[in-house]
Order: C-alpha cells, then structure tokens, then sequence
C-alpha cells in the first residue's frame, strides 16, 4: 500500500539551506537600494520633489522595514521544514514497519 507521505530528507534540508542563503544575500542588497532610493530622493540633482521627496522617502523606509523583517522571517520556514523532517525521521521505523534512519528502507 503506498503511503500517504513522501520525503527526499536531502531535498528539504537543500532548501533549508537555500532559504538561509537567501536571507544572507537579500538584505545586503536591499540595504544598498535603499541608500541608492535615499540619495536620489534627497540629492537636488536626482528627484528632489519640495514637497512629495519627504513622503516618497517616509513611504520607502517603511515599505523598506516591512520587506526587511519579511527577508528575516525566511530562516524561521526553514527552521519548520527541517524541523518536521527531523520529527518525521525520528518517528518513521515506529510508524512505517521496516523503515529505517532518514526513512530508509532497514537492511535485512
């Protein structure tokens, strides 16, 4: 009888990694457009606005603090998933007969 789930252990903990190394790589960078963003909004030779430069800038540093904290969450989804696959391994010999570690079938 097939079972109901299915997990490639090595496929989830790539992606856990992924995940980390997305966070890693992704907020320096915004770190730098958001420098670039607030040159331009405050330099007079970029789009300096009198009036709208002040609020464009207001609305991007909190557009700028929401995408950051989004980016920080991304290691937590990772921590779930490997999480779960650890729970799942460590229970499956008991759950699936004749399964062994990382959810292999055991040598007979």
């Amino acid at each position: 009888m097939p079972s109901d789930i299915q997990i490639v252990y090595a496929d989830v903990r790539g992606v856990a990694v992924s995940l980390r190394s997305v966070t890693t790589r992704t907020l320096p960078r915004l770190t730098t457009v958001q420098d670039t963003v607030n040159a331009l909004l405050t330099d007079p030779e970029g789009l300096w606005l009198c009036r709208s430069s002040p609020a464009l800038q207001d609305q991007y540093q909190a557009f700028h603090r929401s995408v950051a904290r989004a980016i920080d969450e991304i290691p937590t989804w990772a921590a779930q998933f490997e999480g779960l696959t650890t729970q799942i391994e460590a229970m499956s010999p008991h759950v699936v007969p004749g399964s062994g570690p990382a959810g292999h079938p055991s040598e007979r």
